[in-house]
């Protein structure tokens, strides 16, 4: 795969990026930082994970899709909210006029009635707090497209997630902490900044055998 950018300088153009200005609090609309992204792209990269299909679920701001791009991999960007599609459109107009090529491509759509494949699911799920076990319904689906999934969530929920995973024939592989900072852009915030504890987990289509021990 050809590679233009340093994680350094990947870095600095996903954080020129628009995020949300005005979050949807029912869908846990939370951007992630430039920063961020482009550790979590470079990990994939290390891993051999960017260079087959690779599908973005709730993209959002499309910051995910765009870095994957960026990179030269194929992929789908899927979202349900059209202003969210329309602002993650909008940020890979603002680098194409900057005659950087991006190749996505854009699919508004609830995740449930997502039909698709891939070698490689990238989500930053919302988190659970307004609509119970949603980060779960993101979790089954990614692993119903691709055979290695990358979804970021909140620390405190490891050990949870870690047995919903494998009671679906995957398995964990690796654990990225990732401190998340989330801008003071909702009611309720009250910091500027508030650091929010995270874990990247990728997942793994478990081999027959690793199936059978288990059971």
């Amino acid at each position: 795969m050809h590679q233009k950018f340093t994680k350094s300088s990947l870095a600095i153009v996903l954080s020129r990026l628009k995020g949300f200005s005005n979050p949807k609090v029912s869908l846990e609309q939370y951007s992630i930082d430039g920063e961020n992204a482009a550790d979590l792209l470079f990990k994939c990269l290390q891993l051999g994970d960017l260079n087959g299909k690779v599908i973005d679920l709730g993209t959002g701001t499309g910051i995910l899709a765009i870095g994957v791009a960026l990179l030269g991999a194929r992929v789908t960007a899927v979202e349900k909210d059209p202003e969210a599609m329309k602002l993650a459109r909008s940020n890979q107009e603002s680098l194409e006029s900057e005659g950087l090529c991006l190749k996505i491509d854009w699919i508004t759509s609830n995740i449930e009635e997502f039909d698709g494949s891939a070698e490689c699911i990238l989500q930053n799920p919302p988190f659970g707090t307004k609509k119970a076990h949603v980060d779960c319904m993101f979790l089954e689906k990614a692993m119903k497209l691709a055979p290695v999934v990358y979804s970021l969530h909140k620390s405190e929920t490891l050990s949870y997630l870690t047995s919903f995973i494998q009671k679906r024939g995957f398995s964990v592989t690796h654990e990225f902490k990732c401190e998340l900072p989330l801008k003071n852009t909702m009611q309720g915030h009250r910091r500027r900044i508030c650091r929010i504890k995270t874990i990247w987990l990728r997942l793994q289509k478990a081999q027959r055998r690793e199936i059978e021990v288990n059971i």
